[in-house]
């Protein structure tokens, strides 16, 4: 994290967090729609082993662990619940919360670093207040947002082409 002015940092948190979260989110909403083909378009999820060319929950992930963002055993074990995730042929795994949420807590300064917007929704699943389906509801609302299109466009493209805002109820826990 040395040498990365205030703004990189930022980005570099927001879009982890966006694109990492959204998926998994939007696979704990539905995960035999859209989502499925979607994950069985990639395989490569080692941490060592992902780049560029993978989706950008991926990508992003082995970037935050590469900037400092993630604790060696945290980006491993996100890297593993990936793995699961895209060689579930069958639909059987299930997102669990619980370990979601333990995850959050080895994202170094994640309380401190991360835009309001995006804390905001992450420190709500974090507490409990809200469930993992939500987060996707709630990137989804980020979206409209000028300055937060550009973070959100994978996780955006896939709610379109999997309809998933279909799913999506009135939200009363988050106001943009």
């Amino acid at each position: 994290m040395q040498g990365q002015n205030k703004e990189d940092l930022t980005l570099l948190y927001d879009s982890f967090i966006i694109n990492y979260f959204g998926f998994l989110s939007l696979y704990a909403l539905d995960n035999t729609g859209y989502i499925r083909i979607y994950a069985n378009n990639e395989r490569d999820v080692q941490l060592e082993q992902i780049n560029k060319n993978n989706h950008s929950e991926a990508f992003f992930l082995k970037e935050a662990f590469d900037s400092g963002i993630l604790k060696s055993y945290i980006a491993r074990d996100m890297a593993r619940i990936l793995y699961k995730i895209k060689s579930d042929r069958n639909s059987e795994y299930q997102v669990d919360e619980e370990e979601t949420r333990n995850n959050i807590s080895g994202i170094l300064y994640w309380n401190s670093k991360t835009s309001y917007r995006v804390r905001e929704i992450l420190y709500k699943f974090h507490s409990g207040d809200i469930t993992i389906q939500e987060i996707s509801y709630l990137i989804w609302r980020l979206s409209m947002l000028k300055s937060y299109k550009p973070l959100c466009y994978d996780i955006v493209e896939i709610i379109k082409k999997g309809h998933y805002y279909d799913k999506f109820e009135d939200n009363k826990y988050f106001q943009i």
